[in-house]
């Protein structure tokens, strides 16, 4: 009903698999490497890395997935349902630069930005400059109780992700997230090109 011309292919089976698997805590789910591309065991405590080209359908998996997740919420300590929070890389550094407001991104015990590597370097808030999503990113990896969930045109290897948020956000990002990627072409041009 989202995209009705939605197909599972050789592209974006086994991400969808491993995606379902992460939400139902199925020990089935599987990871790749991002050092040598490796399929290793998925870790169901920790979040996602979603990467994949433009238009392959990153954004629409995550869709799929929110729209699953209250059928299998995720519960904290006290067994209350936790709440899915979601913005886009480039939101979260525009609500900085209004408001100087990052809290509550360093804070959800669950977060879904979606497009990071689409957002200003830097933000400034009252003369305050600020890499925002190295911020969020090195804060939420030092805490344990807290799940990250990322799309990305970027590999997670790849050494751009060290250039925009530093080797230390780099790092923290492949302990605390699973990494999928997402293959094949721009699913949302479909002109034939000869």
């Amino acid at each position: 009903r989202l995209n009705p011309g939605f197909v599972l292919d050789e592209s974006n089976t086994d991400v969808y698999r491993n995606l379902i698997y992460w939400l139902v805590a199925d020990e089935s789910m599987t990871s790749i490497n991002p050092g040598n591309g490796s399929r290793i065991a998925g870790r169901l405590d920790k979040g996602i890395y979603l990467a994949g080209n433009t238009g392959s359908g990153k954004t629409l998996a995550m869709t799929i997935i929110r729209k699953l997740y209250p059928l299998f919420p995720f519960v904290d300590a006290e067994g209350v349902k936790v709440r899915w929070l979601e913005k886009r890389a480039d939101e979260i550094t525009e609500i900085y630069a209004r408001s100087g407001e990052i809290q509550q991104f360093k804070q959800s015990p669950l977060l879904c930005i979606q497009d990071l590597g689409c957002e200003p370097n830097e933000a400034s808030f009252m003369g305050n400059k600020l890499n925002v999503l190295q911020n969020i990113i090195e804060y939420r990896g030092d805490q344990p109780n807290k799940v990250t969930v990322v799309t990305s045109n970027i590999p997670l290897g790849h050494s751009d992700i060290a250039t925009r948020y530093g080797e230390r956000a780099q790092s923290r990002m492949v302990e605390m997230m699973n990494y999928l990627i997402l293959t094949g072409k721009d699913r949302r041009y479909n002109i034939e090109t000869k």
